[in-house]
């Protein structure tokens, strides 16, 4: 159980856009293993970062 609660934090992180990098921080991960792990977390997540390139860069 304390591992599906683990990976349910870190999926949720991922989800809400906490970059990879701080993640790990948190979760203790190397990049890679995060990576390596969660990568289906992170597929399909293109029009958001369109969305927040677009923001950034002031466009609409």
């Amino acid at each position: 159980m304390p591992h599906d609660l683990r990976h349910a934090g870190v999926s949720t992180m991922l989800w809400a856009g906490v970059p990879a990098v701080r993640v790990t921080l948190i979760a203790g991960h190397l990049v890679e293993v995060l990576l390596g792990i969660y990568a289906k977390v992170l597929d399909g997540e293109e029009d958001a970062v369109k969305r927040r390139i677009e923001a950034g860069l002031g466009s609409s």
